[in-house]
């Protein structure tokens, strides 16, 4: 008892200690002007420009402005369903917990035992069909009324309507990607409310979970294969949408927003955010440099490429452009515009040292004008051109940062991160 005591305490120190030291020496303290900008001021500035200029209202469906205290608010045609199953759920639940432990201790007191001088309680104990049929139908009719409420929603929300839009979802570390029927990709959900919509789901890499509360809205996005579910938006504003399916060091960064439209708003707003060559808050148009570092983000490079310098499962973008690569298979080369256009639309051909075939070819997703502002964003990252960058990091067995270089599951197979 003392050893596992004295274990605890310096546990316990051991933790407080890592806090109260300082950030380490390695991380970057400064980082290049193209950069600076902070991404969560730009998503905040996003939705206030949205709600402004679209008549959006504010956020309600988490933290204590959601209209109900125990549940998120009610976004969707299917939710108030959902939430009576709940419902019956837990107050089955509640009902028979408070039951059962009643004639638990009822019983404990009533049949204690008794001093020698103290009769026995009257009445024997023998076995009763009444009862043991009552605690058996009982149960299983109530029971079955679950399953017969839960299979009706799901069948509801499996079979999709004819007329509903659909929007394909593509998950990946860690972010999330919406493409709409005219082409249009955007990093959060935009829907109009009142009609039908359709998600097609399908993964890069790994298992992930698209769960939007609002909606009563959940299901699994599985490499290698396409899953669907559908919804009736039925409230404008904003509402969260999470991964709630756990996929790696990035899993809890894995948010997106869900922005529901008015009548007549949803195709004004779809093609104000689908053009990734203006400034969706100034209206101005973008440099090169930061039309690359909107498709870093929208594109899901930021989940693998970081560009301040972090390890992460691809090189560092942060002075990459100028620098010598080192291949698997020995060779060398300088990565120019040339090396990052081929890495970009061939990444299987030079696989740099220390990473895995993971990255997916975005040829016919990035025309030249996309490929040559991530070009020049690259370009823009980089402090001085020429210099040597290490391949990738050496590290002792067990503390690799990279990709195991084996051949992946789904549909990133036979690629790799430029």
């Amino acid at each position: 008892m003392k050893l596992l005591l004295c274990t605890m305490i310096a546990i316990l120190l051991t933790g407080v200690t890592a806090l109260a030291q300082d950030a380490p020496a390695t991380r970057p303290t400064t980082a290049p002007a193209a950069e600076a900008t902070d991404p969560k001021a730009e998503k905040l500035a996003m939705i206030e420009k949205i709600q402004q200029d679209f008549d959006v209202p504010a956020q309600r469906d988490t933290g204590l402005e959601s209209p109900n205290f125990f549940m998120p608010q009610v976004a969707s045609e299917a939710a108030p369903a959902t939430d009576a199953v709940l419902a019956y759920i837990n107050f089955v639940t509640v009902f028979f917990t408070i039951l059962i432990l009643g004639l638990m201790f009822f019983f404990a007191w009533y049949y204690r035992s008794r001093s020698p001088d103290q009769p026995d309680p009257e009445g024997v104990a023998t076995h009763s069909t009444t009862l043991e049929l009552t605690w058996t139908i009982i149960p299983t009719c109530i029971v079955l009324i679950m399953f017969a409420l839960g299979f009706r929603d799901f069948l509801h929300q499996a079979v999709p309507p004819p007329n509903a839009m659909r929007v394909e979802v593509h998950g990946r570390m860690w972010s999330w990607q919406f493409t709409y029927p005219d082409g249009t990709v955007t990093e959060d959900m935009h829907l109009p409310v009142g009609e039908p919509v359709q998600f097609i789901l399908t993964s890069e890499d790994v298992i992930h979970s698209l769960f939007v509360p609002a909606f009563r809205m959940k299901k699994d996005v599985v490499p290698g294969r396409f899953n669907t579910i559908w919804a009736v938006p039925t409230v404008e504003g904003v509402f969260e949408v999470y991964c709630t399916e756990y996929c790696g060091t990035g899993h809890s960064d894995m948010l997106a927003k869900c922005f529901v439209y008015g009548e007549g708003r949803f195709q004004q707003a779809l093609a104000w955010i689908g053009d990734i060559y203006t400034d969706p808050i100034t209206g101005k148009p973008r440099s090169p440099e930061e039309t690359g570092r909107a498709l870093w983000s929208l594109r899901g490079c930021r989940g693998c490429h970081s560009v301040d310098g972090s390890p992460l499962s691809a090189p560092t973008w942060k002075n990459l452009f100028g620098a010598q690569r080192i291949f698997t298979n020995g060779s060398t080369a300088t990565a120019d515009e040339e090396y990052l256009r081929r890495s970009i639309l061939q990444p299987h051909t030079q696989i740099v040292q220390g990473y895995g075939a993971t990255m997916p070819s975005f040829a016919g997703q990035l025309d030249d004008r996309d490929i040559n502002a991530i070009i020049a964003y690259i370009r823009s990252l980089s402090e001085s051109q020429g210099q040597t960058q290490q391949s990738g990091l050496e590290l002792g067995p067990g503390e690799s940062q990279s990709v195991p270089e084996v051949e992946p599951r789904g549909p990133a197979a036979g690629q790799n991160r430029p």
